[in-house]
């Protein structure tokens, strides 16, 4: 029932911006909205996979203070990355309840992403709406140290459009202290900001499908390659090659039927979307990330851990790119059909989480309310 009703809220506040079209109204609306999915996030209680293995290490871990003693056992033998491990023992200076890690992550969370959400997209309100239904659980509620990652990397997109790599760079290693994944972010940086040609888009799209639907892909291959050369990747490409989820294969779904037609779509009308009403600084730099990400998918189809634990950097191009759909035709009537359109995939994606997740989202349990 709380998400239905967070899911009205947002449609409430999207309403009121269609009426008035005020950017003031507009900006109290994100405020709002934040504050809200703050709340919602940082006070959920006992919910989601790792909420146990993260109350456990807080409990143990040292304060600042003991590490800086060198009374830093649970500090120093931790497998999570250095800033998560920080900012955990800062924390515990100042309380010993482990819901404060969860409070203070989704704070940071929330702030780098809203700050940016205006700047970005062409429908602030709409991209709320779908990040609530798309990446909120994964990225603010449940990952909490790669959802930190996640965030400053959508934040620190900004530095890639004004050229300020050394901004960007500070940015992906500050991520990469929450999570190692984040490092394969600092090549993004020479690759996003380019309008690719045609003839690329749509033979690397062609190809990307077409390994899907033929079982092609080279995930294992790599891993296999890479893993005996570094112990890191080693331990971990063990466990999840041999998790049932990790292992098995992507596959072809609907999820990259979607994905592949939004491309095909995208390729014909992003000449129309750099235009006129549409025209957007950041347009080429999401649709980039969307096409990457697909790529991903493809070349790793049989490595499902791969494109499911990079997929929280590369999907904040969804909530940037599918309101882009809306705008590509001034007639009221493409626009309103379009919006119900996107909503009602919004809600398609709430309905699968709500029937998959009974019992560990569902219900929903909140600090404040327990």
């Amino acid at each position: 029932m709380a998400y239905i009703f967070m899911n009205l809220i947002i449609l409430y506040f999207l309403g009121v911006n269609k009426i008035f079209n005020n950017k003031k109204v507009r900006k109290i609306s994100i405020i709002i909205l934040g504050m809200l999915l703050f709340l919602f996030a940082g006070f959920k209680y006992r919910l989601g996979y790792d909420w146990a293995w993260y109350e456990i290490f807080f409990k143990n871990v040292e304060n600042i203070f003991e590490v800086i003693k060198g009374n830093n056992y649970f500090f120093k033998s931790s497998e999570y990355a250095i800033g998560y491990n920080l900012l955990n023992s800062i924390i515990k200076v100042f309380t010993s309840n482990p819901q404060y890690i969860f409070v203070i992550s989704a704070l940071i969370m929330v702030l780098l992403v809203f700050s940016r959400l205006e700047s970005y997209s062409k429908s602030p309100l709409f991209s709320i709406l779908l990040l609530f239904n798309i990446l909120f659980v994964n990225v603010f509620m449940e990952g909490i140290r790669q959802g930190i990652a996640a965030c400053l990397f959508f934040f620190s997109i900004k530095y890639i459009k004004t050229k300020e790599f050394n901004k960007y760079l500070f940015c992906i290693l500050l991520a990469t202290s929450f999570h190692s994944t984040a490092i394969i972010l600092l090549p993004l940086y020479f690759l996003l900001d380019k309008k690719y040609s045609d003839k690329f888009i749509i033979v690397c799209a062609m190809i990307g499908i077409l390994m899907i639907l033929l079982d092609k892909s080279i995930g294992k291959y790599i891993t296999e390659l890479l893993a005996p050369r570094m112990s890191y990747i080693e331990s971990k490409s063990v466990v999840y090659l041999d998790s049932e989820r990790g292992g098995s294969k992507y596959g072809f779904s609907f999820g990259i039927l979607k994905q592949f037609l939004f491309i095909i779509i995208m390729f014909f009308l992003r000449d129309v979307l750099k235009k006129g009403t549409c025209k957007d600084m950041y347009f080429d730099i999401f649709f980039n990330m969307y096409f990457i990400f697909f790529i991903i998918q493809a070349l790793f189809n049989d490595f499902f851990i791969l494109p499911n634990r990079l997929g929280l950097y590369f999907k904040f191009s969804y909530i940037i790119c599918y309101p882009y759909l809306i705008f590509i035709n001034e007639d009221i009537i493409w626009r309103i059909v379009v919006t119900f359109a996107l909503i009602g995939y919004t809600f398609l994606n709430f309905y699968i989480f709500y029937v998959n997740f009974q019992g560990v989202w569902i219900p929903y349990s909140n600090y404040l309310f327990r």
